[in-house]
């Protein structure tokens, strides 16, 4: 049986300082009556005669209502909902006879909610004087006699507030049929009481003796109204005048504020341009006039500044709209003047906001000036009033790119994340705008450019590096191709090869703050095609060799700061990637200076320039440099394996470092928290691969590793890197290594890798992981598609082992139902069949064909399972790919073998495919599976000609019920019709065949 009071332990239990015992009591009370008749009755009632003081106690009270009218309202009787509505409002008239503050702002906000609640599940039919009882309550019988009770006021409009929020607000999603709801609940207030919540609201607006927090509130609650109600009762005179008189200067901030978001929703109310027009013009006349818009830079008033950056923003965006919708109508040109000529009135104002030093008063500007951007691409010609215009913007762009000085690089916290958003909405910003006016835009970037960089020595940090950003800027922003605008032809210098020379030529390079130094570094990687075309005009690399001196040292990857060096090594390598040749003949000096970088030891107490993954980047420059330069083929090896060297020299004696730790780990005590050092040396191990495969890619087909010379210098690493894969410990972390450096290697070498691919297989082979062994087979296909029939009697060979490796992984893991252990299977499967398909497709499919014949047997069974496997369309699609290329491939002296497999397995999965459930031919990747089950059955009779017909047409389709008529249409089309023409039969047979 419920109780009638609440214990003192549950009291107790539902404050702050609650113990676990006394708190499970209340949580255990609040589910009983939270779900019966009985406690709602209790705590309306409660509420209704303030019976208990506590606040926490009071929000539990309004907690269980909120929860019995959200899900069980529906339940309830006539008489307990009536109770309710008289609880609701006894509540209300109880506390109209105290004060405002003696209800806290979180029980009222919480009251308003449930009201609210009671609104949406009762106007319609129960409750239609919702509105008008609560009027009633709140602000007595006379409204008129200019007094009004201020607990009454305050929580009538926080149960308008909360009716809005649960009725309108459009950022709630809502069903379809929640919509329709609340479209009945607007319109029926439309009709019975708008007329009644308007008046009462002017009322508020208007007595003498109304609260601030309450006139803010009103200000909100008509700002939040006006989307749905007609505009003309609050778009008039004696409205818009309070509201605009809210504004000035001698009211209280927040009632500013509030009035400045009340007429930014009557400005952005939908209606015609011509209405549109003649309010906003009014009410901008008046914001003008009333002087708000003077002391913007006010530290006090930056809230309602930024508010005030907001309504002037959106009155401008909605003439915006209102001219866009009125060019569809061509005949009201003059209208259309009218909009165009307001709009460019009011933007020097809004300019000024937009420049404004804070950047949250900024950012109300941007969607703004976005659309404005967009307005002026659908006009033809600017005049030069808009072009002055649009020069104004870009230098308030280039302004609100700038840094903050005290902007913390080396510790960016929330206010620089913060920044860092911002800084990518104007970048947008500056796309658009470099896309409308590219001409203006780089007249003035170089502008900026040029005087920075004359006196980069005097200038602020801040307005150095934002005019090197700019520069970087431009190769994102510019609508044409980078490659053009750097020709070795004077005539054809381009304003950004002009800008990169005063870059380069400047020395700001050696800029004290590393952030103007940073952006100098990304801005010649990006642009460093200028330094090939520089040198070919000049006949001179100085300047090239001044930039590269400049990454090398304290200014790039020897500087105090970790972040520059690590960005630095990476933009160094991009450089050297492209001005090798240039750096040719300082080439040695330059790997002399980098070595010092490179670190190969596990060992922790060693310094490190360079992080791991950073180091990287330097052996990939170091070989570019290598490769690049004019050296004969004999020089380039020498000095690729002096770079390679410590690698391949200390890799044995740490393999044997990491064994040996690794055992006596296994002996040793529990495993401490991080790595162990066996894990620690077995990734050095790794990266020492990762370093030599990183080099590898400076080869090309322009330079090869054999016309380079250092083919040799590769194998040679190559027979010592294979040694990891004998050991029994990290063999994922070692074989990952392995793999990738032999994966270079096959695209790098030539016959040279083709000796140490049996030992790298077999062993990578013995894993038997799942992860390891889809990884290694990519390899394996590699392999494949490079060499074709050169490798064919090793494969044949490791044929076997490479399928029995996967179907003992299938095998291991079949009993394990996780779904992440299925999607592992399904990898694993696809990749076996795609390694069948890059036997098929490079002309081995005697690898398969000439195994045992059981083996051979097996594999063709676990093809006609992936065609026939309707729970995965892509192995399938696969699967028929390689049938198909098997039965064209199949030895003529082995028919007899070719048409009994095509008969007893072939033919019967290119029809149980397709008829499977699963099997959905309004997906396009099943589409594709059915296309190649076609192909796979003229390949077929191709084959074996009429004696497949004679096969169709008298055995297996009368076995599966077809009538006559279409089994002689299926046999003419697969004999008359090409691939195409039996395609597309085939789907429409099987179309029919499901419906």
């Amino acid at each position: 049986m419920l109780q009638t009071t609440l214990e003192p332990d549950v009291i107790r239990g539902l404050g702050p300082l609650a113990d676990p015992y006394t708190h499970s009591k209340a949580v255990a009370y609040f589910e009983q009556v939270k779900s019966s008749n009985q406690g709602l009755e209790f705590c309306a009632t409660a509420l209704a005669q303030d019976t208990y003081q506590e606040d926490h106690v009071n929000f539990f009270l309004w907690q269980v209502l909120e929860h019995q009218v959200k899900y069980r309202y529906s339940e309830l009787s006539d008489n307990i909902k009536l109770g309710v509505r008289k609880s609701l409002l006894a509540w209300i008239q109880n506390h109209n006879k105290c004060g405002v503050t003696e209800v806290p702002v979180f029980l009222r906000n919480k009251a308003s909610q449930v009201f609210a609640l009671v609104f949406a599940k009762e106007y319609l039919a129960g409750w239609t004087n919702f509105i008008q009882d609560v009027m009633l309550a709140t602000l007595g019988e006379n409204i008129s006699n200019n007094v009004i009770p201020k607990f009454g006021t305050d929580v009538y409009l926080r149960i308008l507030l909360a009716i809005d929020s649960e009725v309108v607000d459009r950022n709630i999603d809502h069903t379809s049929e929640e919509q329709a709801h609340n479209q009945l609940l607007k319109d029926m207030m439309r009709e019975r009481c708008v007329s009644e919540m308007v008046n009462s609201w002017y009322c508020v607006l208007t007595f003498q003796d109304v609260s601030d927090e309450s006139i803010s509130l009103c200000l909100q609650v008509v700002g939040a109204y006006i989307s749905w109600i007609d505009i003309n009762l609050i778009a008039n005179d004696r409205f818009m005048s309070l509201i605009l008189n809210y504004l000035s200067l001698q009211q209280e901030t927040r009632i500013r504020e509030s009035a400045c978001d009340c007429l930014k929703e009557v400005s952005i109310k939908g209606m015609l341009p011509p209405d549109k027009l003649a309010l906003i013009e009014t009410l901008w006349g008046a914001i003008e006039t009333s002087g708000i818009l003077t002391g913007l830079n006010d530290d006090e008033e930056i809230d309602f500044v930024i508010k005030l950056s907001r309504l002037v923003s959106s009155m401008i965006s909605t003439l915006i709209f209102a001219w866009n919708r009125q060019l569809k109508s061509p005949s009201e040109t003059n209208l259309t003047k009218m909009l165009f000529d307001s709009i460019h009135a009011k933007l020097p104002t809004c300019l000024l906001f937009f420049e404004h030093e804070d950047d949250d008063v900024s950012a109300q500007c941007i969607d703004l000036v976005k659309d404005y951007i967009d307005m002026l691409k659908r006009i033809e010609v600017l005049d030069d009033n808009r072009k002055e215009l649009l020069e104004k913007l870009f230098y308030g762009l280039v302004k609100k790119l700038k840094y903050d000085l005290e902007y913390r690089f080396d510790n960016e916290g929330e206010d620089e994340i913060e920044f860092q958003d911002f800084l990518r909405n104007v970048k947008v910003v500056f796309d658009n705008f470099a896309m409308l006016c590219p001409e203006l835009v780089l007249e003035n970037v170089q502008s900026v450019l040029t005087n920075t960089m004359l006196n980069w020595q005097a200038a602020s940090f801040n307005d150095v590096e934002v005019a090197i950003r700019l520069l970087y800027m431009l190769g994102e922003s510019l609508p044409s191709n980078l490659s053009t605008q750097f020709s070795s032809d004077p005539e054809k210098t381009s304003p950004l090869h002009n800008m990169m020379t005063v870059l380069a030529s400047s020395g700001v390079s050696n800029h004290p703050h590393s952030a103007v130094r940073l952006q100098f570094f990304e801005t010649v990687a990006r642009y460093d095609r200028y330094f090939v075309v520089a040198a070919q005009m000049d006949q001179d690399s100085t300047v090239t060799v001044t930039t590269a001196q400049a990454f090398l040292d304290h200014r790039g990857l020897l500087s105090n700061e970790p972040k520059v060096r690590s960005r630095t090594a990476y933009l160094f390598s991009r450089f050297v990637k492209t001005v090798g040749r240039q750096l040719s003949p300082f080439a040695e000096e330059i790997l002399s200076e980098i070595e010092r970088l490179v670190v190969f030891s596990p060992v922790r107490s060693v310094e490190r320039a360079l992080s791991s993954d950073d180091q990287l980047f330097i052996f990939e420059l170091a070989g570019n440099l290598i490769v690049s330069s004019n050296f004969p083929p004999q020089k380039k090896a020498a000095l690729m394996m002096s770079l390679l060297r410590p690698l391949v020299e200390g890799f044995e004696p740490m393999l044997a470092k990491m064994k040996s730790l690794a055992a006596e780990e296994l002996n040793g005590p529990d495993k401490v928290n991080g790595p162990q050092a066996s894990e620690i040396y077995a990734t050095a191990l790794n990266y020492a691969m990762s370093y030599a495969s990183r080099t590898s890619k400076a080869f090309s087909n322009k330079f090869t590793m054999s016309q380079s010379g250092c083919a040799q210098v590769y194998t040679d690493a190559l027979k010592v890197f294979l040694l990891a894969l004998d050991t029994q410990v990290h063999r994922a972390t070692l074989h990952t290594g392995v793999r990738q450096y032999l994966h270079r290697m096959v695209i790098c070498l030539e016959d040279e890798v083709l000796p140490f691919v049996p030992v790298t297989i077999r062993h990578i082979l013995s894993n038997g992981e799942p992860r390891s062994l889809h990884d290694f087979i990519p390899l394996l296909n590699q392999i494949v598609n490079k060499f074709k029939k050169v490798i064919e009697p090793f494969l044949s060979e490791v044929f076997m082992l490479v399928v029995r490796a996967v179907f003992d992984v299938l095998a291991r893991n079949s009993d394990d139902v996780t779904s992440q252990s299925d999607d592992d299977m399904k990898t694993i499967r696809r990749t076996y069949f795609q390694f069948l398909f890059a036997l098929v497709s490079n002309g081995v499919a005697a690898v398969i064909l000439r195994q045992a014949q059981q083996d051979l047997e097996m594999v063709l069974s676990t093809l006609i399972q992936g065609a026939t496997d309707g729970m995965d369309v892509v192995a399938q699609k696969i699967s028929f790919s390689v049938l198909t290329k098997l039965i064209e491939a199949w030895d003529v002296g082995n028919s007899l073998a070719a048409w009994e497999f095509a008969t007893k397995s072939v033919i019967p999965a290119c029809f149980m495919a397709p008829l499977h459930p699963e099997f959905d031919l309004k997906d396009a990747q099943t589409v594709l599976a059915l296309n190649e089950s076609s192909y796979l059955m003229k390949a077929v009779f191709k084959n074996q000609g009429e004696q497949l017909v004679e096969f169709l047409r008298c055995e297996y389709l009368p076995s599966i019920s077809l009538p006559q008529e279409i089994i002689e249409e299926y046999c003419q089309v697969l004999r008359a019709g090409d691939n195409r023409v039996f395609r597309s039969y085939v789907k429409g047979f099987f179309t029919r065949a499901k419906t």
